[in-house]
């Protein structure tokens, strides 16, 4: 039977995201384009896919997220200062200034890199100075909650991948 690109694609996303896959093809990963391996295994696949179309459906800011990760809290001008991780007794908060702070922060989420770059710092720091609209604070809030839904695929992948890659 035929598989769909979607599905391809999927499947390519979620290997992309298998930490035995990107510890193996580092050096691949800085360069150019690294192998995709291929599982022969259909349900292996199939699962492979599905968390990697959720995944991709996360990083597109599109999936809709039942979590309380990343309320704006304190008042103030909404300007961005000094971005700052305060670490709690199970979730930490980022402070943007000294009375303002997204709460219900995963320090695995504000410490998680992408390209070299620390995700949520990195955002913060370029609006520095800046008066953070809704939508920008709406987003701190979405890219938090798709970070720690990120880090819990990765952990799915893992299982599934931690052996034949």
């Amino acid at each position: 039977s035929r598989v769909s690109p979607e599905k391809i694609m999927g499947y390519i996303y979620g290997v992309l995201h298998a930490p035995a896959y990107r510890e193996k093809y580092i050096e691949q990963l800085k360069t150019g384009f690294p192998r995709i391996p291929f599982t022969e295994d259909k349900k292996l696949f199939e699962k492979l896919s599905d968390l990697g179309f959720e995944l991709i459906q996360a990083h597109l800011l599109e999936k809709e997220f039942d979590s309380q990760y990343g309320e704006l809290i304190g008042s103030g001008n909404n300007i961005v200062k000094a971005p700052r991780f305060v670490e709690g007794k199970k979730l930490g908060k980022i402070y943007i200034n000294e009375t303002q702070y997204f709460e219900n922060v995963p320090k695995s989420v504000w410490e998680f890199h992408i390209g070299g770059f620390q995700v949520i710092d990195r955002y913060l720091k370029y609006r520095k100075d800046r008066v953070l609209g809704l939508e920008e604070i709406e987003n701190v809030a979405k890219i938090v909650q798709s970070l720690a839904f990120t880090i819990d695929q990765m952990k799915k992948i893992d299982k599934l991948t931690n052996g034949w890659i």
